[in-house]
């Protein structure tokens, strides 16, 4: 086995799934290191904050402020800035100063999940497609039509990880 066919190798894999384990390693590292708060108050805000960005634009003031918007930059830092105000809110609502650190099996598992849910909501928010598109073979795997069991499997991780 030559250098060349192991760089051949990871030519071919596409920057999506890169991306996509780059976040899974991420936050089962903190889930590692700190336990489960912040990525289980991550992934409890997100289809929160996917609710509440859909919402936004039939609110009474900030609708038509929101609906004037053409930028799809502002409408995404609009839709991340509800992301991180809802975080926030989960995480000082749910966070137990108990908790510390985690296995290593079950901050994978919480890894997963979260990765899950965050690209779950990804795809399903518009103006967040504009900053990362993802390929049709994510699309496909994690798209609205399988949206629902994928949501169900990262929360019943979740539930089987808390026990």
């Amino acid at each position: 086995m030559s250098f060349d066919s192991i760089i051949a190798f990871f030519e071919h894999i596409p920057t999506d799934w890169i991306i996509l384990f780059a976040v899974t390693v991420f936050l089962a590292f903190d889930a590692l290191r700190s336990g489960q708060a912040r990525v289980k108050a991550l992934a409890l805000s997100l289809p929160i904050s996917l609710v509440c960005y859909t919402g936004l634009a039939k609110t009474a003031y900030l609708g038509p402020v929101i609906s004037q918007l053409s930028m799809p930059f502002a409408q995404s830092v609009i839709a991340l800035g509800i992301i991180v105000l809802v975080f926030l809110i989960t995480l000082k609502a749910t966070n137990t100063w108990g908790q510390g650190s985690q296995q290593p099996v079950s901050a994978l598992m919480s890894g997963i999940a979260a990765a899950i849910v965050l690209l779950v909501v990804w795809l399903q928010v518009p103006p967040l497609q504009d900053l990362w598109h993802f390929g049709p073979t994510v699309q496909a795997i994690f798209g609205t039509s399988l949206s629902l069991y994928w949501m169900l499997a990262a929360f019943l991780a979740f539930a089987f990880v808390r026990n």
